[in-house]
């Protein structure tokens, strides 16, 4: 993680959602654990989505999207 920035790399990111959705799946079950962990990572996909468009209109001084 970047301190000064706050930037968490994409390195980091898509395997701890990868690992949740694994952990989900094998704890919940298919029905109610991967479904639940699905449904939780695309509202909070969505929710912060329109943050990301507005920040992407003008320039970040955060490389982390474009440096990993």
């Amino acid at each position: 993680m970047d301190w000064q920035e706050l930037c968490v790399p994409n390195w980091i990111t898509f395997p701890m959602v990868l690992s949740g959705l694994v952990y989900n799946l094998i704890a919940g079950g298919w029905n109610s654990g991967l479904a639940g962990a699905l449904l939780g990572t695309v509202v909070g996909l969505a929710t912060l989505f329109w943050l990301w468009m507005l920040a992407a209109w003008e320039p970040s001084p955060c490389s982390c999207t474009t440096a990993y």
